[in-house]
C-alpha cells in the first residue's frame, strides 16, 4: 500500500520517516516534489491516521493523505483533491470520488476515466467477475468462460499496471464505479 501525503506548507520528510519508525512501520518517504510525498509500505488506515494526524500533527498542520496502491496522474489529483476538501485525513480513492459526486463535483473523472483506459478490458471483466461473485474464483472463471488460472493472471495484471488490489473493497469499488459509469458498456 503507498500513503502518499500532500501538505500545504513545505514537507518534512526526516520527520514523516521518523514517525514512520516509531509507529514500527518499514519504508520511507520518498518526495514527488516540494509538496508531496510517498511511502510505499505495508500499512493499515489506522496507521496512516496515526502518521499524518497524531505523530505529525506540528509539522504537517495542514497535510492530507491517500492511502492507496494507485500510482501515477490519477494518485496525483486525487492527493490535492484530500488537501483541499479533507486536510488532516487521510482518505481512500473511493471515499474521495464518492464525496465529491455526492456534491456535485465531478472533477475526478477525467483523470479517473484516463487511468482506466490504460486498462485491458479483460482485467476489469475480471476483476468485476471476481467481485461479483463474491471473491470465488471459480464461480468467476466459470462466468467469463475462463480457466481459474487466466482468471488468476487477469486479476494479477489490474492489480500490477491499474494498482486495484480486488480485495481491497476499497480499490474493488473503484472498479464497480467505473462499471456505473458504464463507459465500455459493462452490463
Amino acid at each position: 500500500m503507498r500513503l502518499y501525503v500532500k501538505s500545504l506548507s513545505p514537507l518534512s520528510l526526516a520527520i514523516l520517516n521518523s514517525s514512520l519508525s516509531r509507529l514500527r512501520v518499514k519504508g520511507e518517504f520518498k518526495p514527488i516534489d516540494d509538496s508531496a510525498a510517498y511511502c510505499e509500505a505495508e500499512m493499515a488506515f489506522e496507521t496512516a491516521s496515526l502518521l499524518l494526524g497524531g505523530y505529525c500533527s506540528d509539522s504537517l498542520t495542514e497535510a492530507a493523505g491517500l492511502l492507496t496502491n494507485l500510482q501515477g496522474r490519477l494518485a496525483e489529483t486525487l492527493l490535492g483533491a484530500a488537501l483541499a476538501s479533507y486536510p488532516k485525513q487521510v482518505s481512500r480513492p473511493d471515499e474521495l470520488i464518492l464525496r465529491d459526486t455526492l456534491y456535485g463535483n465531478f472533477s475526478l473523472y477525467s483523470a479517473f476515466l484516463d487511468h482506466f483506459a490504460r486498462l485491458k478490458n479483460e482485467w476489469i471483466k475480471a476483476g468485476l467477475a471476481y467481485l461479483d461473485h463474491k471473491g470465488e474464483k471459480m464461480k468467476a472463471a466459470a462466468a467469463l468462460y475462463l480457466h481459474r488460472n487466466s482468471l488468476s493472471y487477469r486479476l494479477k495484471r489490474l492489480y500490477e499496471v491499474g494498482g486495484i488490489d480486488v480485495n481491497d473493497p476499497h480499490e474493488g469499488l473503484l472498479l464497480v464505479i467505473y462499471r456505473v459509469l458504464n463507459v465500455r458498456g459493462f452490463e
